[in-house]
C-alpha cells in the first residue's frame, strides 16, 4: 500500500455503511467538471459531486462477484497533514481473493485535488489509478500483478461520480 494510504489507514476511525449522495451535474470546460458518459458497470453516465459531498458517498460499489470490506474514515491529523478536508477509503476483494484499496479525499478546491498527485501520491509506485473530479481525488491500488490496471479502473469507475471511461481517460498514473 502507498505511504500516504498506509498513513491514512493507520490513523483512521472505524467505518460504517456507505451512504447515498446528492448528484448535481455541472457544466464546464475542464475534465474535472464534465459529466462522464462511458464506462461504469451498468452506468450510462455519472454526475459531478457537489463540492461539499461526503467522500463516503462517492466510494464505488463493488463490481459483480466482488465484496466491499472495511470502510475507513481518515482522521483530522492525517487530513491536515496533506491539506484535505475529508476522506474515506474502502477495501475490496475480487472473486479470486485479490485485495484492492480505494481512497477518496475532498480538497478545498479542484486545484488542490489536481496538485495532490505531485505533492502526495506520485512518489509511491503502488497507486494504479489517480483521477480527480471537481475538488475530489480518487486513488486506488490492487494486487501486485500484471493486468490489474483494468480491474482497478473498473472498480473506481463504479463510483457514482465516475465511469470507467472517465477513469481510463483521466488517470494520472502511468
Amino acid at each position: 500500500m502507498a505511504v500516504f494510504g498506509a498513513a491514512i489507514v493507520a490513523g483512521c476511525s472505524g467505518g460504517g455503511e456507505t451512504g447515498g449522495g446528492t448528484d448535481a451535474p455541472t457544466a464546464g470546460g475542464d475534465p474535472a467538471s464534465e459529466t462522464p458518459t462511458a464506462g461504469g458497470a451498468g452506468a450510462e453516465s455519472a454526475s459531478t459531486p457537489p463540492s461539499d459531498a461526503d467522500p463516503r458517498a462517492l466510494l464505488p460499489e463493488p463490481p459483480e462477484g466482488w465484496e466491499q470490506g472495511e470502510l475507513v474514515e481518515q482522521t483530522a491529523d492525517s487530513l491536515e497533514s496533506v491539506g484535505a478536508e475529508a476522506g474515506y477509503g474502502a477495501f475490496y476483494t475480487d472473486a479470486d481473493g485479490g485485495e484492492y484499496f480505494v481512497e477518496i479525499l475532498r480538497w478545498p478546491s479542484a486545484g488542490d485535488a489536481e496538485s495532490a498527485w505531485e505533492e502526495t501520491y506520485s512518489d509511491s509506485p503502488s497507486w494504479v489509478v489517480y483521477v480527480t473530479r471537481n475538488n475530489f481525488s480518487f486513488a486506488a491500488n490492487g494486487p501486485d500483478a500484471d493486468g490489474v490496471e483494468d480491474q482497478v479502473v473498473t472498480l473506481v469507475g463504479n463510483s457514482p461520480a465516475l465511469t470507467d471511461g472517465y477513469v481510463d481517460g483521466n488517470n494520472r498514473v502511468g
